[in-house]
């Protein structure tokens, strides 16, 4: 019973994957508007890799794991400071994170997912 199964399938694929395809024509692309950047964009200065090194290590200092372990979104720039957010890929928690401009008051709070 198995064999004559395992026949019937072999044969199956055998017919389906050598039957003729067709290929795929490419379609027009369709012309892109210009957009307006968003003010919340994400930091692309010449300081931006003090920056992410900086928020990287206080991450780190916070989770007190490897950076292995982390997944972060793209810093953006508000008014205040700067916001983030970061996820322990090992545990699942997720976090919001927000600092100001001189790096002094950092406040991370623990993101609840329904």
């Amino acid at each position: 019973m198995k064999k004559k199964l395992f026949t019937i399938l072999l044969g199956f694929s055998i017919i389906s994957c050598s039957s003729s395809k067709a290929t795929l024509k490419e379609i027009d692309v369709v012309e892109s508007t210009p957009e307006k950047v968003s003010e919340n964009e994400a930091i692309t200065n010449s300081t931006s890799k003090e920056i992410n090194y900086k928020i990287n290590t206080i991450i780190l200092n916070y989770l007190d794991v490897p950076i292995s372990y982390i997944a972060r979104s793209d810093v953006k720039e508000t008014n205040q400071g700067y916001h983030w957010k970061f996820m322990n890929v090992k545990t699942g928690e997720n976090f919001i994170a927000n600092i100001d401009f001189n790096f002094k008051s950092v406040k991370i709070k623990k993101n609840k997912r329904n």
